[in-house]
């Protein structure tokens, strides 16, 4: 078992209560890289406008269907977490599915991704530093807000 897998009762969704529907969902992280102990929370709202790529109802969905064994969220039907290489190799499984380059992504594509999303929602630099965990300016090599050419 891997200390820094995200557990299942780490996650904790906040329903609507007329429809019982997911609206927001927190993670907690209670173990990271250069954590010292302290856990780190990500606030995650559901997405109205496009609901087919929404984060809190694909993972409201996955949690319905794993179950409740305590454990890892991302396990196996008997409980057992799935591993870096796992993810790593079927990221790659997908990509190539969709055609995409598999050289241009990797799981840190993720880390990548979070960061242009907030610095283009408008967040600040320190506000991006704290939900990616960053010390020190290393996050501002993961932006990458395209270019428009005229």
């Amino acid at each position: 078992m891997n200390k820094h897998n995200i557990q299942l009762q780490s996650v904790i969704f906040q329903l609507d209560p007329l429809t019982d529907n997911p609206t927001h969902c927190r993670i907690d992280m209670q173990s990271f890289k250069h954590n010292n102990h302290q856990v780190s929370t990500i606030i995650l709202q559901r997405n109205n406008l496009n609901t087919i790529i929404c984060p809190v109802l694909a993972l409201w969905t996955y949690r319905q269907m794993r179950g409740t064994i305590p454990g890892a969220l991302f396990a196996f039907p008997n409980g057992t977490a799935i591993s870096r290489s796992y993810f790593n190799s079927h990221l790659q499984r997908a990509l190539l599915w969709t055609g995409l380059d598999t050289h241009r992504y990797k799981s840190h594509s993720f880390r990548i991704g979070a960061a242009t999303h907030k610095a283009l929602l408008g967040f600040s630099d320190e506000e991006i530093r704290i939900m990616g965990r960053w010390h020190s300016n290393a996050f501002q090599k993961y932006i990458r807000i395209p270019i428009l050419e005229l």
